[in-house]
C-alpha cells in the first residue's frame, strides 16, 4: 500500500476515534437512563454514519488499485531502443519501461533546496479557535500547495526514454517535516523562499509547538537511482535521432476510462505484491466496515 493511501486511511481512523471520544466525554454520572439511551443512540448512528462513509473510501481505493494491477499485470514492457525504433509521428502506445534516473534541468525544492525531478511542496498554517464544547482546539489549515516537476531521462543498457513526471502516481523519498515559526517577507505563491535558519527538522510527535505557526511537508523524487515507469509514450522527436516521451495517458490499457500513470522505486514484483495485499486489506475492511456501519444504524433506530 502506497504511503499516500496509508496516510489518508489512517487519518480518517483517527478521525473516528476523536469523534467517538468527544461523544463519550458528554457522559456524566448525573445522567438519566433516558438521557444516556438518547446520548448512546446518537454515538451510533454517528459511528455508523462515518464508518459508511470509511467503507466506501476503502471501495474507492479497491478498485482503483485493482485498475492499477491490472495495467501492470497487462502492459507490455519495451526498451528504449525498441520505443525510438517504434517512434513516429502518430506513435502511441501504452508501455512500461525501467532504468536509471538522470535530470539535465532539475527543479529545486523550495523548502530543502534539493534538486530533484519532482516535488510536492505543502505548507499548513495553525489555527486556535473555542471548540464546539468550549474547549480550545489547534489544527493545521491548507496554506500553500505547489508542484514543481522536469522531464527528466530515464537510462537503461539500450539507450533512454524521457519521462514528464506531471500528473503521475510518485514512489517519492520519505517526506521531510519541517516547523517555521514564520514565512519571510518575500513569500509570493509563485516563488516560494524558505529561510533555513527559521526551519527546524521535527519529528512527528502528539501536540504542536506554541511557537512555530506553519508545518511544512516537502516530498521529493531525486534525479537518480532506479525507477520503474508505466504510461503512454508517442513521439516527441522524430527524425535519425528520435526522441520518445512517457506521460500521463490519454486512455486506459485495460479499461480506457481508469488512466494509470506510476513512476516507482520498486520493480514489478514487488509492486504488484503491494496491490494484491492492498486489494486484500481495502476489500474485507471495506465490507466490515459496511457490517458494522449497519449494525449501528439498527442499533440506534
Amino acid at each position: 500500500m502506497r504511503r499516500r493511501e496509508i496516510n489518508a486511511i489512517s487519518s480518517i481512523i483517527i478521525y473516528i476515534v476523536i469523534i467517538y471520544l468527544k461523544e463519550l466525554l458528554r457522559f456524566t454520572p448525573e445522567s438519566t437512563v433516558s438521557t444516556f439511551t438518547y446520548d448512546t443512540s446518537q454515538l451510533a448512528r454517528i459511528g455508523g454514519s462515518v464508518l459508511f462513509i470509511l467503507g466506501v473510501f476503502l471501495l474507492y481505493y479497491y478498485f482503483r488499485n485493482k485498475a492499477l494491477l491490472s495495467e501492470v499485470s497487462t502492459v507490455h514492457p519495451y526498451s528504449a531502443r525498441e520505443l525510438r525504433l517504434m517512434c513516429s509521428h502518430d506513435f502511441q502506445a501504452n508501455v512500461k519501461a525501467e532504468g536509471t534516473v538522470t535530470c539535465d534541468s532539475p527543479v529545486i525544492a523550495p523548502a530543502s533546496r534539493t534538486p530533484c525531478c519532482w516535488c510536492k511542496t505543502k505548507i499548513d498554517q495553525k489555527v486556535e479557535r473555542t471548540g464546539r464544547y468550549g474547549e480550545p482546539e489547534t489544527y493545521w489549515e491548507p496554506f500553500h500547495d505547489e508542484v514543481r516537476s522536469a522531464i527528466f531521462k530515464l537510462t537503461d543498457e539500450t539507450g533512454y526514454v524521457l519521462v514528464d513526471p506531471k500528473q503521475a502516481e510518485i514512489d517519492t523519498e520519505k517526506p521531510q517535516f519541517i516547523l517555521a515559526e514564520a514565512l519571510p517577507e518575500t513569500y509570493t505563491n509563485a516563488d516560494l523562499q524558505l529561510d533555513s535558519q527559521e526551519m527546524i527538522a521535527f519529528a512527528f510527535e502528539m501536540g504542536i509547538p506554541a511557537n512555530y505557526d506553519y508545518r511544512i511537508t516537502e516530498e521529493i523524487f531525486l534525479s537518480q537511482g532506479y525507477a520503474y515507469v508505466l504510461g503512454q509514450a508517442t513521439c516527441a522527436q522524430e527524425g535519425t535521432n528520435p526522441d520518445v516521451l512517457i506521460h500521463y495517458p490519454s486512455k486506459g490499457y485495460v479499461e480506457p476510462g481508469k488512466k494509470v500513470f506510476v513512476i516507482s522505486r520498486k520493480e514489478e514484483e514487488e509492486i504488484v505484491a503491494e496491490e494484491g495485499i492492498t486489494l486484500k486489506i481495502c476489500f474485507w475492511f471495506s465490507m466490515a466496515a459496511f457490517l458494522v456501519a449497519a449494525y449501528c444504524l439498527v442499533v440506534a433506530r
